[in-house]
């Protein structure tokens, strides 16, 4: 399975606020598109639709328990 760590979803976000794209992130973290398409999806707010990495952490924190 291919986790991401606290840096690379770091690295997600800041990059999704600079308006990169999906590849771009995911040649820059060295994980396939899919992986970066899976986990914005997963853990963006619900309610605003936009990638934290904070809140990512805690959402993945919360599924390991």
């Amino acid at each position: 399975m291919a986790h991401i760590t606290t840096a690379q979803r770091y690295t997600i976000s800041a990059m999704l606020k600079q308006g990169k794209k999906q590849v771009e992130i995911a040649a820059t973290i060295g994980k396939h598109t899919s992986v970066i398409s899976r986990e914005i999806n997963r853990n963006k707010d619900q309610g605003s639709g936009v990638y934290r990495d904070d809140l990512a952490n805690r959402k993945y924190a919360k599924r390991q328990k």
